[in-house]
């Protein structure tokens, strides 16, 4: 069993994703916003003993007080649910806390139901659905989740 860490995220771990075609089908993200990822204290990367990015993920600071999460998610760390699930309840925790966020949100792909069903898991609330949300005019739920 591969021990895994977790890191400050740096640009290359999202160019090692998306170069071994790795890269999320629900979450098309290219290489012209990787630097919109990186942000210190606010982002980290899941990485095994072989330097392999199993993920990554993060708070965007909106406006003081509201940041809006994602995540990107490799299939090896989709198989991984409890350590996916730990690790990110962790650091979102700790993000929330360093920030003094009283209101984090995120979007989540129409139809992705284990992502739906882990945003509950992490005591997120469904606010709503957001037609044609998506460059492509997908639609997406919207989650929230208050603090304090």
């Amino acid at each position: 069993m591969k021990n895994e860490i977790v890191v400050p995220l740096e640009r290359k771990h999202l160019e090692q994703v998306y170069d071994l075609g790795k890269m999320p089908l629900e979450q098309p993200v290219n290489r012209s916003q990787f630097d919109e990822f990186v942000v210190p204290d606010q982002s980290f990367a899941l990485v095994d003993s072989d330097g392999i990015v199993l993920g990554a993920a993060g708070v965007w600071t909106i406006w003081p007080g509201v940041g809006e999460a994602w995540a990107i998610l490799t299939e090896d760390l989709k198989k991984k649910p409890i350590l996916l699930h730990k690790t990110v309840q962790k650091y979102l925790k700790k993000i929330v806390e360093e920030q003094k966020f009283h209101r984090v949100q995120f979007i989540v792909l129409y139809g992705f139901i284990a992502a739906e069903s882990w945003a509950h898991a992490l005591g997120f609330t469904h606010e709503g659905i957001m037609y044609q949300y998506g460059t492509d005019k997908s639609t997406y739920h919207r989650f929230a989740r208050i603090y304090g």
